[in-house]
């Protein structure tokens, strides 16, 4: 599954065990950008990174898993 909204994508990623829900900030284009993962702790949901993500969207590939 995936769920595009502007700078952002999300991505449902399942396997055997369990599914990995993960969001995507940056422009998407195929160029050499340093990445920031942003992992939320247990217990915890990964939307109130989501204004820091669009923030560093602008200038690396930022990721929140």
């Amino acid at each position: 599954m995936t769920k595009n909204t502007k700078n952002r994508r999300d991505y449902k990623i399942k396997t055997q065990s369990f599914d990995l829900f993960v969001r995507f900030s940056g422009d998407g284009k195929p160029t050499p950008r340093e990445s920031v993962i942003l992992l939320h702790g247990m217990g915890l949901s990964g939307r109130y990174m989501t204004p820091l993500l669009r923030q560093l969207g602008n200038h690396y590939h930022a990721y929140a898993l």
